[in-house]
C-alpha cells in the first residue's frame, strides 16, 4: 500500500510536470517502454535495485541507458529515482502515469470481454451505452474474445466491474446451491 501511494505520488507530480511542458503523451510512451524493459531484463532490474551497487555506479548506468534515447526529463525523472531509492517502482509508476494521462486527457479506458465476437452494430450500441454512463468523455474501447466467460459480456469501466457473464452467474448459482444444501 505504501509503495502504491508514493508511486501514485510520483506519476502525479511528472504529470503535472508533463502537462506543463507539453509533453505528456512522449512521456507516456517512454515510461512503458522503460517499464518493459524493466520487467523483462532481469540484468539490469537486479543491478537497479542491489542496494550494494553505488547509487554513483546505478546513475551513470542510467545516463548511459537513456542519453538521447528518451526526453530529459524522463532522464532526469529516473535519476531522482535511483537517488531515493525508488527506482523498484518503475513499473507501478508507469501504470499510474499511464492512467491519469488517460483521465488528464478525459479518455476512459475500457476493457470488454465477450464470448464470441461482437458484430459492428452490437459493438458500435455498446460504445453509445458506455458513453452515456463515462457522461460523453472519450472511451478506449478494448475488446477481446474469451471463450472461458460461456456467454455474456465482462466490461470493465476504469476501476467499476459489470460482470454478465455466464460463467459467472453459474458459479453464483452453485454457491446459492451449495449454501442451500448446508442449511
Amino acid at each position: 500500500m505504501i509503495n502504491t501511494t508514493a508511486a501514485k505520488r510520483y506519476a502525479k507530480s511528472f504529470l503535472i510536470v508533463s502537462s506543463v511542458k507539453g509533453i505528456v503523451e512522449e512521456v507516456e510512451e517512454q515510461l512503458l517502454v522503460i517499464k518493459k524493459a524493466y520487467l523483462t531484463e532481469e540484468k539490469i532490474r537486479a543491478f537497479m535495485i542491489n542496494p550494494r551497487i553505488p547509487q554513483k555506479a546505478k546513475l551513470g548506468a542510467i545516463r548511459k541507458m537513456l542519453q538521447g534515447k528518451v526526453n530529459p526529463y524522463v532522464g532526469y525523472f529516473m535519476e531522482l529515482l535511483v537517488r531515493r531509492h525508488r527506482f523498484d517502482l518503475v513499473p507501478e509508476i508507469a501504470d499510474w502515469f499511464d492512467q491519469l494521462a488517460d483521465a488528464f486527457r478525459g479518455v476512459v479506458r475500457v476493457q470488454v470481454r465477450s464470448y464470441a465476437p461482437l458484430s459492428d452494430a452490437q459493438r458500435k450500441q455498446l460504445e453509445t451505452q458506455i458513453t452515456r454512463i463515462v457522461k460523453g468523455q472519450k472511451i478506449d474501447l478494448q475488446v477481446e474474445q474469451d471463450k472461458a466467460l460461456m456467454g455474456g459480456l465482462w466490461v470493465k469501466i476504469g476501476d467499476t466491474l459489470i460482470d454478465g457473464t455466464v460463467a459467472t452467474k453459474l458459479k453464483t448459482l452453485r454457491e446459492k446451491l451449495f449454501e442451500l444444501t448446508l442449511s
